[in-house]
């Protein structure tokens, strides 16, 4: 498929970049894959990528997700989640920030949806157990659509968002995050991502998690697209690159 391709080429991207001479970068790729066949003949890929690090006092963070099923080698399902954040600390637990989404998915309405806006953000809690922060956002929007009215819109969007993440172990970790963003021109047109992993260790570099995604829209571009899409996957977690401890640095 020319999405694993793709992919490929994003992984070899994130591990250039947590490589580099800056220190404290963090890089994991998730992978699941399911196939039947016989009666049917299904295959379903995942996968879900992240690096996070420092360049010069600018905390980086990417994240990428993608999702494709094939019935009977018609498709069903065809997902690519891309989002890069920029962190700068304005004071105490306060920061801003830049970021940019991108999201393909032709079977909730949209050939593609893409933003890119400032925001400000507040680490509510955050000591060795327990994080949890939250972000608020103004963005512009770049909507194109693949059914109904097919066609373009731009659009101001505010966006408001929490992550939580509980280290409920050593080997173990539950993360989940959810937002919700307005059309501020259309306010009938809004949308709502939650989704929750756990995720726990086998070993230094291996671990197996569980997660579950909900996304909704309120208004959708067609009669014929569900306002609500849901999915749950198991996947292998590899750890790419690991954080260097206080001594490396």
């Amino acid at each position: 498929m020319k999405i694993i391709r793709i992919l490929i080429v994003f992984m070899f991207g994130i591990v250039m970049i947590s490589n580099s001479e800056e220190s404290g970068w963090t890089s994991n790729i998730g992978l699941s894959y399911v196939a039947t066949s016989g009666n049917t003949r299904t295959q379903t890929f995942s996968s879900n990528i992240s690096a996070e690090g420092v360049i010069q006092s600018i905390r980086c963070q990417l994240k990428g997700s993608t999702l494709i099923t094939e019935n009977d080698h018609i498709q069903k399902a065809n997902k690519l989640h891309v989002n890069m954040r920029f962190e700068k600390t304005i004071t105490g637990n306060m920061f801003g920030f830049l970021e940019s989404v991108y999201i393909k998915d032709k079977f909730s309405g949209y050939t593609y949806r893409a933003s890119l806006g400032p925001g400000l953000g507040y680490d509510i809690i955050q000591n060795e157990q327990h994080q949890l922060k939250g972000l608020i956002s103004s963005l512009y929007h770049f909507d194109k659509y693949s059914v109904g009215n097919v066609g373009k819109d731009q659009y101001n969007a505010a966006k408001s968002e929490l992550n939580y993440l509980w280290i409920i172990h050593e080997n173990a970790t539950l993360e989940s995050s959810g937002y919700f963003l307005l059309n501020l021109e259309d306010r009938k047109k809004a949308f709502l991502n939650m989704q929750a992993a756990l995720n726990v260790a086998i070993n230094n570099r291996l671990a197996i998690g569980i997660s579950y995604q909900i996304n909704y829209q309120n208004r959708t571009p067609s009669d014929e697209i569900k306002k609500t899409d849901t999915s749950f996957l198991t996947s292998l977690i590899i750890h790419l690159i690991q954080p260097l401890s206080d001594t490396e640095l």
